[in-house]
C-alpha cells in the first residue's frame, strides 16, 4: 500500500527500505525515519517465500505467540507461525531469541505494507525526525499475523483460510470485515501451549458466507451467553437442514424403487416420519454424517447438568441434552435465569469448540460414498 509520513509536520511519500544491517527505515523524498523493532532478526529467508494474512483479536498481548499446525496424513504439520503485531515491538517474550520465529517475523514485516488492508491503516502517522516508527503506527494493536511456509504447502499441507472462518471465529480471531476494521473485538481464546492446531471445514463449507456471518455474530456475543447460544444453535439448523434434504431424496428414490411394494413405501414412510424429527435429524448430524465423530462428551455433559438444574427433562444423546435447553432458551429469551448464565456461557464455550469439529467432519452422503 502506499507509505505517507507526516515528518516533522510535511506530508512524505516514503517506501520500506532493508538495510545492510539487517535494520529497517522508512524512506521519503530526502528524508528517512527507522522501523523500530528490537528483534534481533534472522538474516535469511526461506527462497520460496511465505503467504503474510492479516487478522484481529482482542486483548491480545505481545507474548501471544504460536506454532500453527494442521493436520495431514502422516500426522500434524508445521506449516507457520501465528504472532501478535505486538510480538514484533518487543524482545521481552519467550521467542525473542528463536530463530525459526525470527525468520517469521522478517518475513512478516517484509510483506507487511503489501498485505495490511488500507482501509485500515493509518495513512499519515506523524513522526519527528530520526526518533522512528513502530509498526502499531501504522496498524491498531488488536492487529494479529498468519505467516505460512510455501515450502511447507508445496509438500503437501493443506492451508484453505476459506474453510478456517469457524474456526477462527470459535478462538475470537476475526478478519478485517468481521471486525470492522480491527476495531470491534471479542476477546482471544489462547490455547493451551504453545500450539495453535488449525481445524478446517469441509469442503462444502468453504467460505460459506451465512455459517461465518453466524460464526460472526456468535463471537461478538460473548458478554451475552443467551444472544450468542441462539447464534450457535442456528449453525446447528442449517446442517439439520442438509440433513432433511438429503434424506428426503433418498426417501423420494426408495419409493420410485418400490414399483408399489406396500411393505417398502411402508418403511420408506416411515423414514420419513424420522427424518422429520428435529431431534432424530440433530442425532443424524453427528452420528450419520460426521467422520469421525466430533468431540462433543464435555459439551453433552455440560448441557445435561444445567438442564438438572433447570428442571428440564434430559438424556445423554446430543439432542436429548441440547434440544431441550434449546426450548427453554428460545421460549424464555428474556427471562433466563442470572444464576445459571455462567453455566450457560460454559455451554456456549464448548459449543463454540465443537462446531469446527462438526463442520469439519460433516460429509453429505453423496461425498461419503465418492472417491
Amino acid at each position: 500500500m502506499p507509505l505517507f509520513l507526516n515528518i516533522d509536520g510535511e506530508r512524505s511519500e516514503s517506501q520500506l527500505a532493508r538495510l545492510g544491517d539487517g535494520s529497517y527505515e522508512l524512506q521519503g523524498e530526502g528524508v528517512s525515519s527507522p522501523l523500530l523493532c528490537p528483534l534481533s532478526l534472522t538474516y535469511d529467508l526461506d527462497p520460496d517465500g511465505y503467504d503474510v494474512y492479516v487478522l484481529f483479536s482482542g486483548e491480545i498481548r505481545e507474548s501471544d505467540i504460536y506454532q500453527i499446525y494442521v493436520s495431514s496424513e502422516d500426522g500434524d504439520r508445521r506449516i507457520g507461525w501465528f504472532f501478535s503485531l505486538l510480538s514484533l515491538e518487543s524482545n521481552l517474550h519467550d521467542f525473542a531469541d528463536d530463530e525459526h520465529f525470527l525468520r517469521y517475523a522478517r518475513a512478516a514485516i517484509e510483506d507487511f505494507f503489501d498485505v495490511f488492508p488500507q482501509d485500515v491503516a493509518d495513512a499519515t502517522p506523524s513522526v519527528s525526525v530520526g526518533n522512528g516508527l513502530r509498526l502499531t503506527s501504522f496498524a491498531p494493536e488488536s492487529t494479529v499475523l498468519l505467516v505460512i511456509s510455501r515450502k511447507v504447502l508445496a509438500g503437501g499441507a493443506v492451508f484453505d483460510l476459506g474453510r478456517l472462518y469457524p474456526y477462527l471465529s470459535s478462538v475470537g480471531v476475526l478478519d478485517n470485515r468481521q471486525s470492522k476494521g480491527g476495531h470491534v473485538l471479542v476477546p482471544f481464546v489462547r490455547p493451551k501451549g504453545k500450539r495453535l492446531k488449525l481445524i478446517h471445514s469441509s469442503a462444502e463449507f468453504a467460505n460459506d458466507k451465512l455459517v461465518a456471518a453466524l460464526l460472526t455474530y456468535a463471537a461478538h456475543a460473548f458478554s451475552n451467553p443467551v444472544l450468542q447460544f441462539f447464534y450457535l444453535y442456528q449453525v446447528v439448523e442449517l446442517l439439520m437442514e442438509k440433513v432433511f434434504s438429503n434424506e428426503q431424496k433418498a426417501i423420494v428414490v426408495k419409493i420410485n424403487q418400490a414399483n408399489g411394494a406396500v411393505s417398502k413405501v411402508k418403511e420408506a414412510m416411515d423414514d420419513l416420519a424420522e427424518c422429520l424429527s428435529e431431534k432424530q435429524r440433530i442425532n443424524a448430524v453427528v452420528d450419520k454424517y460426521c467422520n469421525p465423530a466430533p468431540p462433543i462428551s464435555d459439551l453433552i455433559r455440560s448441557c445435561r447438568y444445567l438442564n438438572s438444574s433447570l428442571g428440564i427433562k434430559e438424556g445423554e444423546t446430543l439432542a436429548k441434552s441440547l434440544y431441550p435447553l434449546r426450548n427453554l432458551v428460545f421460549h424464555n429469551y428474556r427471562s433466563f435465569p442470572d444464576h445459571n448464565l455462567d453455566d450457560l456461557n460454559r455451554i456456549n464455550h464448548l459449543f463454540f469448540s465443537a462446531i469446527p469439529h462438526i463442520l469439519g467432519s460433516f460429509r453429505s452422503p453423496v461425498e461419503q460414498n465418492g472417491p
